[in-house]
């Protein structure tokens, strides 16, 4: 059995042989335990040449390291495992997704994630790796005492807030804040029209 490269994805050795065991240059393919990148799957070429699954494996490895990886809306190269979201525009409050899978063509590039165990692709244009602001989140954080909204709970200390630090009283701080924000919205609205 010839030694396999490492993931070219996630970079991890840790890898499985999956498939057929008994007929090696047919349905075989290894998989990353880590990151579960996987395949392409051992065939016959049409000259009639087995490929084990080990080779496949070594050569998409060699390929995947000269190809540019995918980028997300804001120029991110996106690699499995990373957590992203969808751009606002695709969705409101948008839920965390782990990206358990990428297909590059030519000119074209897929990118399967997974949101609590259901798997979906996007194009990479339609996914960010921070969470995007919303007007849903925009009204929960409304909601909030100045405190909670700053990420302090309903702590005695003032020591390390940010609306400390801007000399404004938390609750004026907040108001300026979320105005800022709701009007960077509108901002990515108009832009999208």
């Amino acid at each position: 059995m010839e030694e396999l490269k490492p993931c070219p994805f996630c970079g991890s050795t840790e890898l499985k042989r999956r498939g057929n065991s008994d007929i090696e240059y047919m349905n075989g393919y290894i998989e990353c335990i880590k990151c579960h990148a996987y395949g392409p799957s051992a065939n016959s070429s049409a000259l009639g040449t087995a490929k084990t699954s080990e080779e496949v494996w070594n050569a998409r490895a060699e390929q995947v390291d000269a190809m540019p990886l995918p980028l997300d809306a804001d120029g991110v190269p996106i690699r499995i495992g990373d957590e992203v979201y969808l751009v606002p525009s695709y969705a409101d409050n948008p839920p965390k997704r782990r990206v358990v899978g990428i297909t590059i063509k030519q000119n074209y590039a897929a990118i399967m994630t997974d949101c609590d165990g259901a798997r979906q692709g996007f194009e990479p244009h339609q996914l960010m790796h921070k969470n995007p602001d919303s007007w849903v989140k925009l009204e929960d954080d409304i909601e909030k005492s100045s405190c909670d909204y700053f990420g302090k709970g309903e702590s005695d200390s003032c020591t390390g807030c940010r609306a400390f630090e801007g000399n404004l009283r938390c609750t004026k701080a907040q108001a300026v804040d979320i105005i800022a924000r709701a009007k960077r919205l509108v901002a990515v609205e108009v832009s999208n029209d």
